[in-house]
């Protein structure tokens, strides 16, 4: 079974985790499982923390675009010319920050498919 990654690439944390850690109510330490199922296992606990990185990129970009729509709405509302100015401003701020998520959630999209064996052509 080829792998994508070989026992070597694992942290100590990890092979800790793998070995001693505790799944479900079993407490201890773990019988020495082969090298195929704990590759397997460091693939999959990989690709779960891009997942949790991704949501959270997800999140944070909907919450600037939602605080940028809503400087928008109150510059347009507003008719004063130097408020308004300082609104748009702020709104520009935002929009680097949803921008920046955005790039940032692209990233971990590129390596949670490398990590799934996603190509482009499923896509």
């Amino acid at each position: 079974m080829k792998h994508k990654y070989k026992i070597t690439d694992a942290t100590k944390q990890e092979l800790i985790d793998y070995f001693f850690g505790v799944e479900g109510l079993v407490v201890g330490y773990r019988i020495p499982a082969d090298k195929d199922r704990f590759l397997i296992w460091l693939a999959r606990k990989r690709a779960d923390a891009l997942i949790d990185t991704s949501k959270t990129a997800i999140e944070e970009s909907q919450k600037a675009l939602k605080e940028y729509i809503s400087f928008v709405q109150q510059a347009i509302d507003t008719e004063n010319l130097a408020e308004k100015s300082a609104l748009y401003e702020k709104a520009d701020n935002v929009f680097k920050r949803y921008e920046k998520y955005n790039r940032k959630y692209d990233l971990i999209e590129k390596k949670l498919d490398k990590a799934l064996g996603i190509s482009k052509a499923m896509k």
